[in-house]
């Protein structure tokens, strides 16, 4: 096992838990301090401004997660990609300006009120921080330098979410609470470019900017496809319902996504390990690492999903409020069943991108788009809100069959065997055994007891099938080990300034 790819792994997981505790402290003040229009206007405005993430990514965004991980001349790769970076923001935020004026002004056009203009500004602003964010983000994560990723995000979490707390308290006020993050975003990006020093400018270099717009080109179809699924079926549901039902969507999606975002790191820091194993063709260790991450990555999953199921009812009640338990219970199981996806498909995705496999990549999202659309025009009427993501929940199981097939002919990876078969069969038993509970309302103690038993066999079953073990354990502890995470985390963000000196 790869301790330091693993120490790296938990510092992430460690660091997500943080940022995830206080966003989630901070939302669920938030939702019951405000009410669900105000977060339906959030992701119209957040929907609206998809013009603006598309322009600004393109697919430079993917090129240089590739570009910086294959370890060539990163300084030169940093230079183009920020310039590129830098142009791309300006255009869309001119382009972005010009389109939602021309539709404020438009007497045609009278969705706008005061209240969502003002959301709109802020989210723009919250977006074009984020957009010069991803410059340095992203090369870290690329070059494998996690703990200068993880600082910044850190502690501009921390000052952010507790000015948004505050401002909950003081004000009561939706827009100044939005303001929250473009301080936090502001101050994300100061220390950001403070340990950016480890790159350096240099003259751009020809050769690489043709590849850079290279593979944009082959990844600007993904992207195209990526940022329609994710904010047109927001405003196809508007067409049928009003903004107060999209606050519901949009307060459970969000929490949901606070809980996969720590799984879309993981991912993400998936593709430079496997370009690295790819380019030295290692496939035993491919194999090694996708099978660590499945396995994991399923537990974890399995754990949130029975403990999601056995609380939903009371967590929607007491935490989001009654109206979000009567229109989105059913919505937020669905959500719940779906994060079984970074075990069962995203490991085989990363496979793909590393291996410059992006024809099927591509058609893949495509077929997702075309399944996602299907969604919105037939499903929403009849379903609401979880007509926004069936279409997506749906497309699961065939995209599963279809890149794991694929995987298992080219790279020799994404069969399924027997220990793994049967780690999903018991999770997909204690899920059914789960929702049998809830429909018993047997109350939030007996529930707990109930719960705890279930975790209990389902950890007996895990070494039972030796698909946990002493190994597993015994690697645990030695990543999560404070005194050797320390030096890991000194000699990361002190390494470059020696060389300096």
């Amino acid at each position: 096992m790869d301790f330091q790819f693993g120490r790296k792994s938990i510092l992430i997981l460690i660091s997500e838990i943080i940022i995830r505790l206080l966003h989630a402290m901070t939302f669920f003040l938030a939702v019951n301090s405000f009410s669900p229009i105000f977060f339906g206007y959030q992701k119209v405005a957040l929907s609206l401004m998809a013009l603006f993430i598309f322009i600004s990514t393109l697919g430079f965004l993917q090129a240089h997660n590739i570009i910086m991980a294959e370890k060539g001349n990163q300084d030169d790769a940093f230079t183009i990609y920020f310039l590129i970076k830098v142009i791309l923001t300006i255009i869309a935020s001119i382009i972005t300006f010009i389109i939602i004026l021309n539709l404020i002004n438009d007497k045609n056009f009278s969705y706008f009120n005061t209240e969502q203009i003002w959301v709109i500004i802020i989210i723009f602003f919250e977006l074009f921080l984020d957009s010069f964010n991803q410059i340095y983000t992203r090369s870290f994560l690329s070059k494998m330098e996690i703990a200068k990723m993880q600082i910044p995000i850190i502690i501009s979490t921390i000052i952010g979410k507790f000015f948004s707390i505050a401002v909950i308290f003081i004000f009561q006020n939706f827009y100044i609470y939005l303001i929250g993050t473009i301080i936090t975003y502001s101050i994300k990006l100061i220390f950001s470019i403070y340990l950016g020093r480890i790159f350096h400018f240099s003259k751009i270099n020809r050769k690489l900017l043709k590849r850079y717009i290279y593979l944009s080109i082959i990844f600007l179809l993904p992207v195209i496809l990526d940022t329609l699924s994710t904010n047109l079926g927001p405003l196809f549901f508007l067409q049928y319902f009003d903004e107060e039902a999209l606050g519901v969507y949009f307060v459970i999606f969000t929490f949901f996504t606070m809980i996969v975002t720590l799984q879309k790191t993981f991912q993400i820091l998936l593709i430079p390990n496997f370009i690295n194993l790819l380019t030295n063709n290692d496939v035993e260790n491919l194999k090694k690492s996708i099978r660590l991450f499945g396995k994991y990555m399923t537990i974890m999953n399995s754990l949130i999903i029975v403990t999601g199921i056995i609380f939903g009812e009371f967590f929607l009640k007491n935490f989001f409020g009654i109206i979000y338990y009567e229109q989105g219970l059913y919505f937020y199981y669905g959500c719940l069943l779906f994060t079984m996806r970074f075990a069962l498909l995203d490991p085989y995705s990363s496979v793909l991108i590393a291996s410059n496999q992006l024809k099927l990549f591509t058609f893949l999202k495509t077929l997702n788009f075309v399944s996602a659309l299907v969604s919105w025009i037939f499903f929403i009427p009849i379903f609401g809100i979880i007509g926004i993501e069936l279409g997506n929940w749906i497309f699961l199981i065939p995209n599963i069959i279809i890149i794991r097939i694929y995987s298992h002919k080219k790279n020799g990876i994404g069969n399924i065997d027997i220990k793994e078969l049967m780690h999903y069969s018991v999770s997909v038993i204690l899920f059914i055994i789960c929702f049998f509970i809830t429909s018993l309302n047997l109350g939030l103690l007996l529930s707990g007891l109930i719960l705890l038993i279930i975790v209990g066999l389902y950890v007996m079953f895990l070494f039972k099938a030796k698909l946990f073990t002493r190994k597993d354990i015994e690697y645990i502890f030695d990543i999560i080990n404070p005194k050797k995470m320390i030096n890991y985390i000194r000699d990361e963000t002190k390494k470059e300034t020696e060389k300096e000196k």
